[in-house]
């Protein structure tokens, strides 16, 4: 399920405001070391004992109810690890193989899906969805209808507005707790709604778009979507702990805690007396799955580092289109670079809960976080940083690799003369302007409602904050004119433009 205007996470979103003094940002570090395939006992022991600590580190700073994080090594190996209690009035432990709701990471089952069937050659990723709902008596007022295809639901270029930003439908799932929605009870908000752009010519998150994928399973299975995926991928892979949400009752499902008061019980709580306080239900190929971090990580690893998807397929599906934030989007997956090089994955937010998994190939280290509250406040900077926190143990484990602390990061000298090349505004994403001034022989950094702050060179291009831990290259083209910035934060390279 999905929440903001953008109808990705708020949580993981370009929410960032590239604050250079509060947050959690890290720094770019070309990577060419790559982890060993082999774990040792020892390794592996470390690695869960140093995750632990920062789980727990990063829980006491934040205040979230709990989280587990899960991984999987290049060797196949896999751990998770636990922090927090799984419910505030209990105050039971939360423990590593404790359900929780997935949100939108679903839909990548659902783009699976959908992408075998087009390896079997059951349906062309290029197919209009018209021949399968012409004769429905809701189609003909379906937003670009005639000229929607299945590749475009899959990337969300479709133009279709999102069901799940609608605040009737959020009025109908309060008011009527224990509905099963209908998928035609669902695209309902959707139509007669105009465009957002043309077919195939933008990028809109909808989870409407995955409710016809969806159903567009189905009729070609002949089976429910469901089925599908355990018959394809649960069994198969023996992701044991991955379960579809079907009702107000999941066994083995944690509270979770939300913001959004209207569909949340007493403090918060999402479970009351045993029952969702909603159907998850409603969710369906828009997410649908409770899960453990570490079934997450396991899905993610084979996804994005087996032959589940074969060539050409798993180029189409890492294909990605602009999406006005800093990652791309492909079929069903969420394409960033960074610290760790390429990453594919996906973030998620049901009401109470929030998740990210991400598969780094480049180590072919699989990674997933789960906090049991959407509070945005209680979560942080994001979950994208909490995997990076994750990756440095890992990586630094497996490679050597050590990572100083912004604090003990040691400045070279240059020149303060070329500080004014670097002087000006960056565009980092639209309403967010990084201000770059000389103040002497200090470089300095600033965006709106903060204060500026130092950054220091460990090159003549490169600058980091001795505050938290971020970097800056500054990019030249071949005239020796800045045109723009490199930041990285939570892991992921942030491309800014310079604009005066």
């Amino acid at each position: 399920m999905t929440t903001s205007s953008n109808g990705r996470t708020a949580i993981t979103s370009l929410a960032f405001c590239l604050t250079l003094l509060s947050a959690t940002p890290v720094m770019i570090s070309a990577q060419t070391s790559q982890a060993s395939p082999d774990t040792s006992e020892a390794q592996l022991k470390r690695i869960r004992e140093s995750t632990q600590a920062k789980l727990d580190q990063l829980h006491a700073a934040a205040g979230f109810p709990g989280a587990t994080i899960g991984f999987v090594l290049a060797d196949g190996r896999s751990g998770s690890v636990s922090t927090g209690v799984s419910d505030l009035a209990t105050k039971r432990p939360l423990v590593p193989t404790d359900l929780m709701l997935a949100g939108s990471i679903g839909k990548t089952f659902v783009a699976a899906v959908m992408i075998q069937l087009a390896q079997e050659g059951k349906i062309n990723l290029d197919d209009r969805i018209e021949q399968w709902f012409k004769a429905e008596p809701w189609f003909a007022r379906l937003p670009n209808a005639n000229e929607i295809t299945i590749r475009m639901l899959l990337n969300h270029s479709s133009g279709i507005a999102n069901h799940a930003d609608d605040d009737k439908f959020y009025k109908a799932l309060a008011g009527n707790p224990d509905r099963v929605w209908k998928y035609e009870d669902l695209i309902a908000f959707v139509l007669n709604k105009k465009p957002l752009f043309a077919a195939g010519k933008g990028f809109a998150y909808a989870d409407t778009n995955y409710i016809l994928v969806g159903m567009i399973i189905e009729q070609v299975t002949g089976t429910t979507l469901y089925a599908e995926v355990t018959r394809r991928f649960l069994k198969p892979l023996r992701l044991d702990h991955i379960v579809p949400q079907e009702g107000r009752i999941i066994p083995g499902v944690v509270n979770g805690y939300s913001s959004f008061t209207m569909l949340a019980g007493l403090r918060g709580a999402m479970i009351v007396d045993g029952k969702f306080t909603i159907n998850p239900q409603v969710e369906w190929a828009g997410g649908g799955f409770a899960s453990t971090a570490e079934d997450l990580a396991r899905w993610a690893r084979a996804l994005y580092g087996s032959d589940l998807i074969k060539k050409p397929f798993t180029d189409q599906m890492l294909a990605g289109i602009k999406t006005g934030e800093v990652d791309l989007y492909g079929l069903g997956v969420e394409i960033g670079e960074g610290r760790w090089g390429k990453s594919y994955g996906h973030d998620g937010l049901f009401p109470g809960y929030v998740a990210a998994m991400a598969y780094f190939p480049q180590y072919q280290v699989a990674v997933a976080i789960q906090v049991n509250t959407d509070r945005e406040k209680q979560v942080g900077a994001g979950l994208s940083g909490y995997l990076d926190e994750a990756m440095k143990i890992i990586v630094g484990e497996l490679t050597g690799k050590k990572f100083e602390a912004p604090q003990d990061r040691k400045a070279v000298a240059v020149d303060p003369k070329i500080f004014d090349g670097y002087a000006g505004q960056y565009e980092v994403a639209p309403g967010v302007i990084l201000t770059i001034t000389r103040d002497g022989e200090h470089l300095m950094a600033q965006t709106k409602g903060q204060p500026r702050a130092e950054i220091f060179p460990s090159s003549e291009t490169e600058y980091f904050s001795r505050r938290v831990d971020v970097q800056i290259k500054f990019v030249k083209n071949e005239q020796g004119q800045v045109t723009g910035m490199v930041i990285v934060q939570n892991g992921r390279n942030i491309p800014a433009r310079k604009i005066k």
